[in-house]
């Protein structure tokens, strides 16, 4: 049975609800990770080249090439979380993560995730508290083709 054909037999008989948010909660855990699946195998042979090409080498020897780590508020460097109400006044923290690696601007940063009117936002702040990027998270929804 074809990832498609299984993903509709699990949602049969379902009803949509009206909002995206809605949708997202009305649908179960698996489903996400298989519509990745199959979009990523969608690319074929030209998807897993590109990967092939992208890491090539970076793990041979064992190297950690960077990380992500949720950690306490009370962990974060002094003035991180300040800097990150002053980036997004009003906001409600959500999560603090230490980052090291390509993703972290200066070799190593702080994630802060906060709340504001509904939205999610990913503040990069630097060990001196200044502020590296500011993301605002979207949810969105892929289609893919049959």
């Amino acid at each position: 049975m074809s990832a498609i054909r299984l993903a509709k037999k699990a949602t049969e008989g379902q009803s949509m609800p009206a909002t995206p948010a809605a949708r997202s909660r009305a649908l179960p855990d698996w489903l996400p990770w298989l519509i990745s699946v199959v979009v990523l195998l969608s690319y074929g042979d030209g998807f897993r080249e590109a990967l092939d090409a992208g890491f090539r080498g970076a793990f041979s020897d064992g190297t950690v090439v960077g990380s992500e780590m949720v950690v306490k508020p009370e962990s974060a460097a002094k003035g991180v979380l300040e800097a990150s109400e002053k980036a997004a006044p009003g906001s409600e923290l959500v999560a603090v993560e230490r980052v090291t690696g390509p993703e972290a601007l200066g070799g190593a940063e702080w994630h802060v995730k906060r709340r504001l009117n509904g939205e999610v936002l990913r503040i990069s702040v630097l060990d001196d508290g200044s502020i590296g990027r500011v993301y605002r998270k979207i949810v969105g929804e892929t289609k893919v083709p049959r």
